[in-house]
């Protein structure tokens, strides 16, 4: 039995397919299991208050670092 290329490719494909089925099952398990159990929302909002923190010190950062290159204007 001689098993080309195409088959070689077709049954890679079924493969990789699979996996991403799975993968995405498991991500909307785990999306749902977030959003439904207590425990998910206080995480949820844990992360989203922090992503709030990195933003704002991120922007404060920034506008520190656009001051340092200004050049000091003498009086």
């Amino acid at each position: 039995m001689c098993v080309c290329a195409h088959d070689i490719c077709q049954m890679l494909t079924a493969v990789l397919l699979t996996k991403i089925l799975h993968w995405l099952m498991i991500n909307l398990l785990y999306c749902s299991t977030m959003q439904n159990t207590e425990g998910g929302r206080k995480l949820n909002q844990a992360m989203a208050s922090t992503g709030r923190a990195v933003a704002t010190t991120g922007r404060a950062v920034g506008e520190y670092v656009k001051h340092i290159d200004k050049p000091l204007e003498s009086t």
